[in-house]
């Protein structure tokens, strides 16, 4: 198996605040990437809140640890208006972050729709 050497690669380093803990019912509704080049010592920082479509299907729970509230999201975007920006930095980078696989499953799920 070859191995890319990691400075070669980006580092993505991501965090998401959802609506719940299932990614089939429930949504992201807040994304945070920093995207690190150790070779060009670059970096890009992204965080957006994301307007939810199914607040219906959110938990309580989860809404409350997360601070939402309508008026905190009031001009925050539709998944669908930055889909593409979100694609574009963790394209081809290694991702980092804590309890990535729940993360990223739920990026993808979002992003699926």
């Amino acid at each position: 198996m070859a191995y890319t050497p990691i400075g070669e690669k980006d580092l993505i380093f991501i965090d998401t605040e959802t609506t719940g803990l299932e990614p089939r019912i429930h949504e992201v509704i807040e994304i945070a990437i920093i995207r690190v080049n150790l070779k060009l010592g670059t970096r890009i920082i992204y965080e957006t809140k994301i307007k939810p479509q199914h607040i219906e299907t959110a938990s309580p729970k989860a809404l409350e640890v997360n601070g939402y509230t309508e008026e905190a999201w009031a001009k925050a975007p539709y998944l669908g208006e930055i889909a593409r920006e979100i694609v574009e930095l963790l394209k081809d980078g290694i991702i980092v972050g804590h309890n990535v696989s729940f993360d990223t499953s739920m990026i993808s799920g979002a992003l699926k729709e």
